[in-house]
């Protein structure tokens, strides 16, 4: 029966090596395969789908996006640019610090995903290549894997592996003792050495970027020289009305996207006007209605509730003509706004505003519906700006919806995300979720993200519950305090890799009922062995990192953790050197595209031909393995 679940493994990493079927595709077939031919039972097939690691991997996603999603990420990469200056070198040095600290506490995938367009960005503004940034980023993102137990799941498959066999797990932090070392060794690597290596490839296309997505918009539907600043002045009718009594858009034709109260520009170096001014607030008539205090116009649209005062700035948009009537009827201030006024951008697009384009798809409820008759704003929190139908812009106040339409939709990324949600009756266009990360700032949902995430590490280091229970809590506390949606939690898991590593785990179970797993053990101690423990630990770091150049590495830690494991036991000494060298062995997949994510994300963006990775990444992972194999007996004693 051994030799039969060793044909199944032979196999399957075949075809993992190959490549034409789907990894989770190859898990599950080979699952299916040991079930069918009796070697393990219904339990202990599905097994891995209730496997503490497994879940751990899949709530650290949900993790993971919270801090994604609440800007952090995209914060720390523009300081990093920022305080790079003009300088390649310190850019480099920049990206790859901040890609490290990411990467401790977001998977390697999710760091390199944010980078990238933040990197090629400030590369393109220096006039250099993407192609001389973006492998390093990856190898430093692959590297970082080892700097604590949610760096990667391959960390919580090895501990898990101690765990399940009766052993203490690696601390939270124990894996920050040899990652640390590890990523110096790297970026000092490349900063002096690995540089030269990289190529200067132009590069193939460009990344989705907030600017491009802007400036194609206002293209498309004709925002530039439609925009216009307006300001209440002392006088105005429109004192002490909502923006629903006034009926801009039906009476003008003219769309309010923000509000800001603001002092108004007459007032500046008017002595006369800013008594005015102040006299209109002291003797407001009684009969005004209370106002209630005027919304974050960042935070939230302007809504039909909306209060007009003296000082209020309007960012509106219509047509030029339109606008000088709305501005002589109720006596304001109008002032074009000039291309490239960063101040609009800021205004427009926030960390929870932003613009989506929407297709009515065929038998959709709005098709053969106005906008007003369709209550767009109330039902979905979302402004329609503009609609284009076969390239032409329509007066949305009227017009009837038809299958194909396009609407451009303003209003908080979580109500566009809903749209996404409903195919049935809207086709979001593009990537307006890569979008919502590209926005800078740190708001109240970074704050709060940021404190789940140091809740959730204090309680994995003090053991006050198990692990995966405070990652549980961890994702359910970004739930409820609205850092991620429901929908967008869901959507973050990836779900191919929780079924990979589910539906592997029955092989590990297969092998060590057959014997197969103190067969290879006996194998490795009888040959390498033979030569001491150092060597054992070498040959462990070798197949390790042998494996993850050609399978996904967490495929490789499943298979080589417990046979590293019975090893160590074989040769009667400590099993923690040996499976911190798995630990470590399975980030360094740096030699090849199809060692993982992080390597696949760049090559296009980076133009990378095969040659290239190994190029740069063998006399590292050279290094690695030396650096390893003095500090890890070290730290860990035989």
């Amino acid at each position: 029966m051994m030799i039969f679940v060793f044909i199944i493994l032979i196999i399957t990493v075949v075809l993992f090596i190959r490549g034409k079927m789907r990894p989770d595709m190859v898990a599950l077939l080979s699952m299916m395969a040991l079930f069918l031919s009796g070697v393990i039972d219904t339990r202990e097939a599905l097994g891995g789908f209730s496997d503490n690691a497994v879940i751990l991997v899949a709530v650290l996603f949900v993790v993971g996006e919270g801090i994604s999603r609440s800007g952090i990420a995209t914060w720390l990469g523009h300081r990093i640019v920022q305080y790079s200056g003009s300088s390649e070198e310190r850019l480099l040095l920049l990206v790859m610090i901040g890609t490290a600290a990411l990467s401790a506490f977001i998977s390697s995938t999710g760091t390199v995903a944010m980078m990238l367009p933040i990197v090629v960005a400030a590369v393109w503004g220096m006039k250099s290549v993407p192609s001389k940034f973006l492998l390093p980023v990856a190898i430093v993102a692959n590297i970082a894997g080892a700097l604590t137990l949610i760096s990667a799941a391959t960390n919580i498959i090895v501990s898990d592996t101690l765990v399940d066999a009766g052993q203490r797990p690696f601390g939270f932090f124990e894996f920050t003792i040899i990652g640390l070392p590890l990523v110096v060794v790297t970026v000092v690597y490349i900063i002096l050495f690995g540089k030269r290596l990289l190529p200067e490839y132009q590069p193939s296309k460009r990344p989705v970027t907030l600017e491009a997505s802007l400036a194609e918009l206002s293209e498309t539907y004709s925002l530039e020289g439609n925009l216009f600043w307006l300001n209440v002045l002392p006088g105005s009718d429109l004192v002490g009305q909502t923006l629903g009594q006034a009926d801009i858009a039906t009476n003008f034709g003219v769309t309010v996207l923000y509000i800001e109260a603001r002092q108004p520009e007459i007032e500046r170096g008017d002595p006369i006007q800013q008594i005015r001014l102040a006299l209109e607030y002291i003797l407001q008539p009684e009969d005004v209605p209370q106002k209630p205090p005027k919304t974050t116009p960042s935070s939230t649209l302007p809504s039909p509730e909306t209060y007009f005062e003296v000082g209020d700035l309007l960012l509106v948009k219509g047509e030029h003509a339109a606008v000088q009537r709305l501005t002589v009827k109720h006596k304001l201030s109008i002032k074009p706004i000039r291309e490239g006024d960063g101040s609009v951008v800021d205004r427009l697009v926030t960390r929870e505003l932003g613009f989506a384009e929407v297709i009515i798809p065929p038998r959709s409820r709005l098709e053969n519906r106005t906008v007003s008759e369709t209550k767009f704003t109330e039902r979905f929190d979302l402004k329609v700006i503009s609609i284009t139908r076969r390239n032409e812009i329509l007066d949305h106040r009227d017009e009837t919806l038809e299958i194909g339409d396009t609407l451009l939709v303003r209003g908080t990324w979580a109500a566009i995300g809903k749209l996404r949600d409903d195919p049935a009756n809207f086709v979001v266009v593009g990537h307006p979720e890569e979008i919502s990360e590209q926005i800078v700032g740190l708001g109240r949902q970074a704050y709060l993200a940021l404190g789940v995430l140091v809740g959730m590490v204090v309680l994995m280091l003090t053991g006050i519950m198990p692990t995966v229970m405070a990652a549980f809590i961890a994702a359910i506390a970004m739930v409820l305090l609205e850092v991620v949606t429901m929908p967008q939690a869901y959507r973050s898991i990836n779900w191919s890799v929780i079924v990979l590593i589910a539906a592997l785990i029955p092989m590990g179970t297969a092998l060590e009922k057959t014997g197969g797993v103190d067969f290879m053990a006996n194998t490795l101690v009888n040959t390498v062995g033979t030569l001491g423990p150092l060597a054992l630990m070498a040959g462990v770091f070798l197949l390790a990192s042998g494996f993850s150049q050609i399978i996904n590495n967490v495929v490789a830690s499943i298979l080589i953790s417990p046979v590293a494991y019975q090893a160590a036991v074989a040769m009667d000494v400590s099993p923690y050197p040996f499976m911190m060298m798995v630990a470590v062995g399975v980030v360094t997949g740096i030699l090849t595209p199809i060692a993982g994510a992080p390597m696949m994300i760049v090559m296009n963006p980076g133009s990378y031909k095969f040659k290239d990775y190994a190029k740069v990444g063998f006399p590292l992972l050279i290094l690695i393995f030396i650096v390893s194999l003095i500090l890890v007996p070290i730290v860990w004693p035989l």
